[in-house]
């Protein structure tokens, strides 16, 4: 019987393909731009395609907490641009709102990656490895 030898590259794909909830989340306090690229019919359609700022309140491999001012529905799908602190590259992600809340004044949508690129996995999970 022969067995392969898996990458590291490759392990970490696997992982990120398991039970998403798995990766640890840290606190996290940085900008982000986010771009919704489909909308559930009762979101308005002027915000479609616009460019926004928020803020990642918490961030793991397989998604982050973003705060907003302008509120999201859930099952939106949006584009996300980053830069995580200490990191030069740019991440940039197609993701999916999976569920919203409204606290001290700011919209708040847990955003689940569906869409990321492998460097920008690892740079993630190392990312949140270092906190």
């Amino acid at each position: 019987m022969m067995h392969s030898v898996l990458t590291a590259r490759e392990k970490i794909v696997i992982k990120l393909n398991r039970d998403r909830r798995s990766f640890s989340r840290i606190p996290a306090d940085f900008g982000i731009k986010y771009k919704i690229i489909s909308i559930p019919e009762s979101m308005s359609p002027s915000m479609e395609n616009t460019y926004l700022e928020g803020k990642i309140s918490n961030l793991s491999a397989s998604g982050l907490m973003l705060q907003t001012v302008e509120p999201i529905e859930s099952d939106a799908l949006v584009a996300l641009n980053f830069s995580l602190p200490s990191f030069n590259r740019r991440i940039r992600s197609l993701a999916e709102v999976i569920h919203v809340s409204f606290k001290r004044k700011k919209h708040h949508a847990g955003i689940r990656f569906l869409k990321l690129g492998l460097n920008d996995a690892i740079n993630i999970m190392q990312y949140v490895s270092e906190y």
